[in-house]
């Protein structure tokens, strides 16, 4: 995410389009016991966005973006 992050801040720096850099470091799904194997994985999932958390995030990040690019970091 820190690569998104800095190239988001060095185009609005001269862009007159607004760039936006959005992190989502984890996404809890039902059953996803994967996270809870160490004591970092555990404090992520509990910070960890439910299903229907990504969804709403989605839907106001599409309402308000003319152009969005997805990237698994």
């Amino acid at each position: 995410h820190t690569f998104a992050d800095a190239f988001t801040c060095d185009l609005n720096r001269t862009s007159t389009y607004p760039w936006l850099s959005v992190n989502w470091e984890a996404w809890a799904e039902e059953g996803d016991g994967l996270l809870q194997s160490s004591q970092v994985g555990s404090l992520l999932a509990k910070l960890a966005l439910s299903t229907e958390e990504v969804w709403t995030a989605t839907d106001r990040l599409l309402a308000h973006a003319s152009q969005l690019t997805l990237s698994q970091g």
